[in-house]
């Protein structure tokens, strides 16, 4: 096992439509069962991981269409 540590920093252009709404109540639901089988520590890790992985997905897609 190894330790490390994650600063997150966000700012997002976010949209209020039905269907941002949905996926939240959907993700939200989700999480609040997980939290329940791993605990808070787990999933808040977890949640990081998974938005830096998305991010820089997004980035290189972004990038590849740019040139």
């Amino acid at each position: 096992m190894t330790d490390f540590n994650i600063k997150l920093t966000l700012d997002l252009h976010c949209r209020n439509t039905d269907e941002n709404d949905q996926e939240l109540d959907m993700l939200c639901d989700f999480i609040t069962d997980r939290l329940h089988v791993v605990g808070a520590e787990v999933v808040i890790q977890s949640l990081a991981e998974a938005l830096i992985e998305l991010h820089d997905q997004h980035a290189e897609e972004t990038s590849k269409l740019l040139h």
